[in-house]
């Protein structure tokens, strides 16, 4: 099968790369800056091709030579559809690391056009969504007529460049909770709630509009989702003292440049710190009398993406016959995938 990684010179595509190449895969890298590409491709000794994605011919040409593309490039709420779309008119499969909501539901949207022509669409082969997918979808199992899941995620660490961007376009959108099996907008910042993590550190964390929202409803039918990010209390009230102005920036061209001054201030996490963050979630299944709660312990969140997707793609590969249409991860790689991956822990909890 052959691969193509678009965004090839983002840090954590390069941080997929070196797995990768470490595996003996060699993918053909793509983006739309020629240099920084350059600099990629000759690093690792792999070929490169450079593009845009303003034309829907030109992507189209480019995946025609390609089984599989890989797409690192965000924001996905920019870059994700017009990947997508050609992935479809070329038959090939489509996976991404993003962890943007809006996408999941354009994959959903166009699920039936893929199906059609034989595409795979998997997106979110990283953090956060593999291990918290995983994690409801392990949840569920122990608990089957769960009615209502609850994840909190603490310790993403110091976000990259490419995360910092996304962020801020996801708080222009304002949160989202699924709730009696509906889709429901919340306010940023509202609906603040306790988590003690496997660390034993005590943190707050607010309900944020994370894809799983879209996956683990798919994957388990759970019809009543929330989906949590640590937050110190300061930044909770800045985030309701701000939110006109994210009203604002939702509909606004400014966003675009908002998002580019945030991201070029941002630094990228490097390996020694990375080290020394793992990851902490927690996923707590109810049923009305019982709860079972379950500590994932992982790798640092870029670590882990890297190490995810290139054993999804290796997983993908693999398969005799190839899920078509948009999936959840645990649909293609099985509900324990997150605990083939090195240097992860889960313990469960039963309440009454």
């Amino acid at each position: 099968m052959k691969i193509m990684i678009y965004g090839a010179y983002g840090f954590t595509a390069k941080l997929i790369i070196e797995k990768m190449v470490a595996e003996g895969m060699n993918p053909v890298l793509a983006g739309r800056k020629v240099r920084p590409l350059e600099e990629v491709a000759n690093e690792f000794g792999l070929t490169a091709t450079v593009f845009d994605l303003n034309s829907p011919k030109v992507i189209r040409r480019e995946l025609e030579r390609v089984d599989l593309v890989l797409h690192c490039a965000g924001p996905f709420k920019v870059t994700g559809k017009p990947m997508i779309d050609a992935c479809i008119d070329t038959s090939t499969h489509y996976l991404d690391i993003t962890g943007e909501l809006e996408i999941f539901e354009y994959c959903q949207e166009v699920s039936n056009n893929a199906k059609a022509n034989n595409v795979l669409l998997l997106p979110g082969c990283g953090f956060d969504i593999i291990p918290t997918e995983n994690l409801g979808v392990l949840l569920h199992s122990k608990l089957p007529d769960a009615n209502s899941l609850e994840i909190a995620i603490y310790g993403l660490g110091k976000p990259s460049k490419g995360t910092t961007r996304s962020v801020i376009g996801v708080m222009a959108s304002g949160s989202r909770i699924r709730q009696n099996g509906d889709l429901v907008e919340i306010p940023y910042g509202s609906q603040p709630k306790e988590f003690t993590f496997a660390n034993g550190k005590t943190r707050t964390c607010i309900p944020v509009p994370l894809p799983d929202l879209i996956a683990t409803f798919q994957s388990t039918g759970i019809a009543n989702i929330k989906m949590y990010f640590t937050m110190k209390p300061m930044q909770i009230r800045m985030t309701g003292f701000f939110q006109p102005l994210m009203r604002v920036l939702r509909f606004n061209p400014l966003a675009s440049i908002v998002e580019w001054i945030v991201g070029k201030l941002a630094s990228n996490p490097d390996e020694e710190f990375r080290a020394d963050s793992p990851s902490y979630i927690i996923g707590i299944v109810h049923n009305g009398e019982k709860s079972i709660q379950a500590d994932l312990v992982t790798p640092n969140a870029y670590d882990l993406t890297a190490t995810a997707t290139v054993q999804a793609v290796k997983h993908i590969e693999g398969l005799n016959s190839i899920p078509t249409g948009y999936v959840a991860p645990s649909e293609v790689l099985g509900s324990d995938f997150i605990t083939t991956l090195g240097g992860v822990d889960i313990n469960y909890h039963q309440k009454y």
